[in-house]
């Protein structure tokens, strides 16, 4: 079994160290797992004994009848060896310890943290931290970030990372604001024992995870790192977020993680040759996890572009040279196809300009312009730059949704231009699999990241 089940699966959990006093950490965390709706045991342990939330508060690990699956430790630094003690003689094989300040040395003159592996090398326990927010896995709706939420969809990303921020506010914003629900998410923080090789490992056996998004400060392992990630890169797209690509940034990995980040060089060469696609914020990882959920793959890099302006037809051209793409050169029966709706003066090509208005409305000129690109084999995939507008003439999204339906095998991809309620509208499609960009740039980028991915698994076999 992947050491990461008992983390992300318990069936009971104890938190050494709870509280009751308002603020506190471990009493939010608490809170928020009550609400979450865990169908668990919960033994919130501290010496005062007394009731938390209504719960039985424990003198100690020991005093627990049942068995214990996790424990989160939120003691002091002087306590947290004697802890993961604690944890051995009660046979807890894993616990989350979000204690942080382990590297002072004790008079033996080792560190804390030296100290706590010894303890748990030698009862078995794996430890994930310190200095983590631990985990959240929205389907067995088991929770250990006190970021206020009571609900969380599920959804195809999982998230692993060297920071809180993660494990938290980061999902939240990719569910409300980007509409991309998160599955499962692990703060390995300074990852003293449990590290992203064996997260890695056990997201490729979780049929609930499409995409990985990684937030990567340093590695330790690199050569195992590198073979594990070109593994699962081939069953499942990885993307990175790696800061530190400047001396201030790589400073800054270095202050957090209480490691050295390393040569940004060699980070890229290692994420190319196993096949992770790095991205620069998390604007582009919400948008390349919203492609690689919801999008067929792009097999070539020739892109049919649907325009209503001919200047932004343009512009979509140019970005597609930018970013390794071409505009496709469309069969004689598509051109007749297109210009059959097209007013007589007007010659029809590729980028597809829809103004002036066509002898069909708005959405039919739509539909038949992308029903005529995607049967074109010269057309690996669809732009579609959209009308966004609070007035029905406008609104081809309807469109856009039965037709990204009648063509499995094509990525369609739109962005969009207009007022505020049209933009919104335009991006809820997503819930219906229909990704949403609301700048050009953004739309090609996914477009690039696709047919990216693509090279890669054929240049494996």
């Amino acid at each position: 079994m992947n050491p990461l089940t008992g983390f992300m699966e318990p069936r009971s959990v104890a938190f050494l160290g709870a509280s009751g006093r308002p603020g506190s950490i471990s009493a939010l965390v608490l809170g928020n797992l009550l609400k979450f709706g865990f169908g668990g045991q919960i033994y919130p342990i501290n010496p005062k004994g007394g009731e938390l939330f209504g719960l039985k508060v424990y003198p100690g690990l020991g005093d627990v009848d049942g068995p214990v699956d996790l424990a989160v430790i939120y003691l002091p630094p002087a306590g947290v060896v004697d802890g993961i003690r604690e944890c051995a003689r009660k046979g807890v094989s894993s616990a989350i310890v979000v204690s942080d300040g382990l590297d002072e040395r004790s008079d033996g003159g080792r560190t804390l943290t030296e100290e706590m592996l010894e303890a748990a090398r030698e009862g078995g326990v794996r430890i994930m931290g310190p200095n983590s927010m631990g985990v959240i896995n929205a389907r067995h709706r088991f929770s250990t970030s006190f970021a206020p939420f009571e609900d969380l969809p599920e959804g195809g990303l999982s998230l692993i990372s060297q920071t809180g921020l993660f494990t938290g506010a980061v999902m939240v914003w990719l569910a409300d604001d980007q509409g991309v629900g998160v599955g499962k998410s692990i703060d390995l923080a300074n990852k003293c024992d449990v590290d992203e090789i064996e997260t890695l490992e056990y997201l490729l056996d979780d049929p609930e995870t499409r995409v990985i998004g990684m937030h990567i400060e340093e590695v330790t392992r690199g050569s195992r790192f590198i073979d594990t990630a070109s593994r699962v890169s081939l069953e499942k797209p990885i993307l990175a977020l790696k800061p530190g690509k400047t001396e201030v940034g790589s400073r800054a990995v270095s202050s957090h993680t209480g490691s050295l980040a390393g040569r940004d060089e060699s980070y890229q060469a290692a994420f190319a040759q196993s096949g992770i696609l790095r991205v620069q914020d998390l604007e582009e990882l919400a948008d390349l996890a919203k492609a690689f959920i919801h999008l067929p793959p792009m097999r070539g890099p020739r892109v049919g572009i649907v325009t209503f302006t001919g200047g932004w037809g343009a512009l979509s051209a140019d970005v597609c040279a930018e970013f390794g793409l071409s505009v496709a050169a469309l069969a004689p029966e598509t051109l007749a196809a297109l210009q059959e709706i097209a007013p007589p003066w007007r010659r029809m090509t590729n980028p597809v300009d829809l103004w002036p208005p066509t002898r069909l409305g708005v959405a039919d000129t739509y539909r038949a312009c992308i029903r005529a690109l995607a049967a074109d084999e010269a057309t690996d995939a669809i732009l579609v730059l959209g009308p966004a507008f609070d007035d029905p003439m406008f609104d081809i999204y309807e469109v856009v949704r039965e037709e990204t339906a009648r063509h499995p095998d094509v990525p369609l991809v739109t962005w969009a231009v207009g007022d505020r309620a049209g933009m919104n509208k335009a991006a809820s499609m997503v819930r219906y699999g229909c990704p949403f960009f609301p700048t050009v740039r953004r739309a090609v980028r996914v477009l690039s990241a696709l047919y990216r991915r693509h090279r890669f698994l054929e240049s494996r076999g």
